[in-house]
């Protein structure tokens, strides 16, 4: 089991692809985000749950709670889904 965390914020480029989905980004530009924490756990290299966290406009960006927020949410997803046990 593999644990990617990635951050984005406007006007960001990554060399190569996106590890981030485009809707994603989209939807985070839709909403104004100032910052993105995108988390993805997978498993023998296929994507099995993810995990969001934006950062709202007025708030400040703070990458080590949208980690937090993002790997709560990936680990509640993974355990929805049945990759891990509770």
């Amino acid at each position: 089991m593999k644990v990617k965390i990635t951050h984005w914020w406007p006007g960001r480029e990554f060399k190569g692809p996106s590890p981030i989905p485009s809707y994603v980004i989209k939807v985070a530009e839709k909403r104004g985000s100032r910052y993105l924490t995108f988390a993805l756990m997978e498993i023998d290299y296929q994507p099995v749950a993810s995990g969001l966290a934006f950062c709202c406009p007025k708030d400040n960006p703070d990458k080590h709670l949208g980690r937090q927020i993002a790997l709560g949410r990936m680990y509640q997803n993974a355990i929805r889904n049945g990759v891990i046990l509770a």
